[in-house]
Parts: C-alpha cells; structure tokens; sequence
C-alpha cells in the first residue's frame, strides 16, 4: 500500500497466497482502522490514564486507559502502574507522556518458522510506554503542535513518535510529597458536522449552514432551529425556555425587544428597553431604561384572580416623565420637594385627601404644617411648589 491507493486483496478460487498477500491484507485493515481514529474522530486520551498520588502523598501511578496518538494508533495501558522514585531517577519536576511502542513476542512452532528462523517470534505485541521528562515548573509543556492527516497511510514505524501528555508532577522536598497537575491534557473527540438522532427529527449541526454562512452552531428540533450560535458569538434561543437556577448578566444588559406590532404589518423600529447593573465611580445602580415616548410605560401591578384581570399599582410613563400611584401611599419618613417656577407648571388639585393631610400638619405645630404646605400648595409670593418635579 501507498499514499497515493487505497488497495485491498482480492481473492479468487486456487489463487496461491504468498506472505505478502498476508501482510497486505493486515496492512489495509490495520491503516483504515487508524485512518478512522483520526478522520471521524480527533486524537486524544479517551477514557482513563490519570496521574494519581497515593500513600499519603508519597507515590505516583499512572491509572490504566486508552489514547489514541496523532497516527491514528491505540494506546492501551491495561493496569495500574507506579512510578517510583520518579524525582531520584530524572528530577523534581516531571512531564509524563504516553508513547505508542510494539515489541515481538511469542515463537513460531517448529516446521513452521522458515529456515534459519527457529527462534523467530510470531506476534508483534502493541503496548503504551510512559515517559518521564524533567522540566521548569513554571515551563509550558511541549504538546504537540501537529495536526493528523487520515489521506496518508498511518505509520507502523515506532520511530515516528508522537507523544499524549498525562499531565505534570512535582516532588516537594520539604513536605516530601508528590502533587500533580492535569493541565494541558488534551483529549479524543468527534469530527463531523452533523449529530443525528435516529428515532426522532432531533439533530445538532456544527459550521455553516447553506442558508447562513455566519451560522457555527445549532440544535434543531422538527426541523426548526432551538439554538443558534453565530461565529461572531451572538446565540439565539427560540420558543419557551426554562432556567433552572440564577440568570447572571456579567457586564451586560437584559433587553427586552416590543412584541408584535400592534397594526398588522407595521414597521415600526423601536429601541429595545433595557433592566442592567449600571457602577459608576463606586455608586450601584439598577437601571430600568424605556423609551422616551408619552405611551411608553413600566407598570408594576398584580393579577386577580377573582376579577381574572391585571392591576396597575405604580406607573411610571415616558414624555413628561410621570409617575402614578393606584391605592394606598404610605411614607415613613420625610417627603421632600423641589421649587419649580416654570410658566407651565400647574398647581395640584385641592382635593380632600390633601386638605386631610393639611389638617393633620396643622394639628401637628406650625411649623411642621409650614413644611407641607409647601409640599402640597401654592406659595403666592414664591410661585408654584411641584412635588417631585
């Protein structure tokens, strides 16, 4: 076999086979079973080969798993392995690999080995060697930087090595202990673009679409994309969702975009109003931010059941800026003003509830009454007193 074919034996009747036909036949399925490692899927550990310390920090093992290198060959460690006297043997320091190796093993049985070959073996045993690399502990590890590539035929020389990192451990020699890092371990996946599920129309998509080049990601349920992310990072949800938890925005806003127009086939842009955590210079603030039209509104209110309706409490409405309160007001504290002698400011009414609030200033002292009257009337030699405004 070659770079450049893709061959397999073909058998016939009384067709005589040489050991090569054998060896091809072992060739072709041995390269496709690794072109398969590395084309559908990326290289990498698959399950297992942890760096654990053990007898109270005292010893280090490797714990038995499977990798798969960047040729596409199968790294099996059967069992638990230690690795004693690791710092002694290549330092304090250690980087810890796992190596594809094969080694011959087994004897052909007499008559069968060919001449001068009593002694040959007829086995070639695969098998993953670790390794031990001293290093700085501040230093990166040397991971491999390549990418596999499943066109060639994968190599069979364990000479071409490459290396699946475990991960990196460090002998105190204060403490006398062992301590060891996972970082940088890089393990085995999925290549494709689409995740189908076979019994319903459920798929997850991955790159592209042909209808959105900007599209990377996408779960889709009938046919309809739920989730969608696009290269540029924005992510959009479709339909009903439930959160399960806390909803945090770090250094961003909720927007909440209008819902359908309210004329049929209207156009009409409206800027989304926000809810965000605004800080500036040491002071919080929680911003609710609407539109600057006088139908703009926020209306906290509250659902009877009995009158099946909704009920408004505090509205507060765009241009003027308003805000109105339906039921019961009560203050504990003061209620302060501002003068406001602007032409078209207009006193408030002197209904009854504000001649009670009146009296119950007067009864309280002159003074304290003089304070509400300027809350609530009209001072003739100063001009129009405005709560709030």
């Amino acid at each position: 076999m070659d770079n450049s074919s893709v061959a397999r034996v073909r058998y016939f009747d009384h067709q005589f086979l040489r050991t090569q036909d054998f060896v091809d036949e072992q060739a072709y399925h041995v390269a496709m079973r690794r072109r398969h490692n590395i084309a559908q899927h990326s290289w990498g550990i698959v399950v297992g080969l942890d760096l654990l310390v053990e007898e109270e920090g005292q010893a280090l093992f490797v714990a038995p798993g499977m990798a798969i290198d960047g040729f596409g060959r199968e790294l099996i460690f059967p069992q638990k392995t230690g690795l004693t006297g690791f710092q002694a043997k290549v330092g304090d320091v250690v980087d810890v690999w796992l190596l594809y190796a094969e080694l011959p093993t087994g004897a052909a049985q007499p008559a069968y080995a060919g001449c001068g070959q009593k002694s040959a073996s007829d086995r070639l045993q695969e098998y993953a060697l670790v390794r031990l690399q001293a290093v700085e502990a501040d230093a990166l590890p040397e991971t491999e930087k390549r990418e596999s590539d499943p066109t060639l035929v994968p190599t069979d020389d364990i000479q071409d090595e490459w290396k699946v990192y475990l991960g990196r451990a460090q002998y105190d020699a204060n403490s006398k202990r062992i301590t060891v890092s996972g970082d940088w371990r890089r393990y085995a996946g999925l290549v494709g673009q689409n995740v189908q599920d076979p019994a319903s129309d459920t798929r997850i998509e991955l790159g592209p679409s042909k209808d959105d080049a900007a599209r990377s990601f996408a779960l889709l349920a009938n046919g309809a994309a739920c989730l969608e992310v696009k290269s540029d990072g924005s992510t959009t949800i479709a339909g009903t969702t439930a959160v399960q938890g806390d909803v945090i925005l770090d250094g961003g806003a909720l927007a909440l975009k209008p819902g359908p127009p309210p004329v049929a086939g209207s156009t009409d842009e409206v800027d989304p109003w926000t809810i965000s955590h605004f800080d500036s210079n040491g002071t919080a603030e929680l911003r609710i931010a609407i539109g600057d039209k006088s139908t703009d509104r926020v209306v906290v209110g509250m659902w009877s059941a009995d009158d099946k309706a909704f009920t408004e409490i505090l509205t507060i409405s765009g241009s003027p800026p308003t805000v109105t309160v339906n039921g019961n007001l009560t203050v504990n504290g003061l209620i302060t003003g501002t003068l406001d002698k602007s032409a078209d400011a207009v006193p408030p009414s002197e209904d009854a509830s504000a001649k009670s609030f009146l009296l119950g200033g007067a009864a309280s002292g002159v003074s304290g009454s003089n304070v509400l009257l300027h809350s609530f009337f009209v001072n003739p030699l100063l001009g129009v007193t405005k709560l709030g405004g």
